[in-house]
């Protein structure tokens, strides 16, 4: 069902439909992110495609040190 993703090993589901999806702040016009609080960490999909789009899962730990790379990598910071 589009919208819907085994989140881990239990094969629990994740209605992405049902959560606040949130686009990152750094979005440029052909791509970007969206993401969303999960029990099991951050769920993470491509804004374009919304709810059809497939969602990954991270760890909390994991989505803090991502969030911190363009920090260290751009240029204009």
């Amino acid at each position: 069902m589009p919208g819907r993703a085994d989140d881990d090993a239990t094969g629990s589901a994740f209605d992405a439909r049902a959560n606040a999806w949130r686009k990152s702040g750094r979005c440029q016009e052909t791509c970007c992110v969206e993401v969303a609080r999960h029990p099991d960490g951050i769920a993470v999909r491509d804004s374009k495609q919304g709810n059809a789009s497939p969602v990954l899962v991270i760890s909390r730990a994991a989505f803090r040190a991502l969030r911190r790379l363009p920090d260290q990598t751009d240029p204009r910071r």
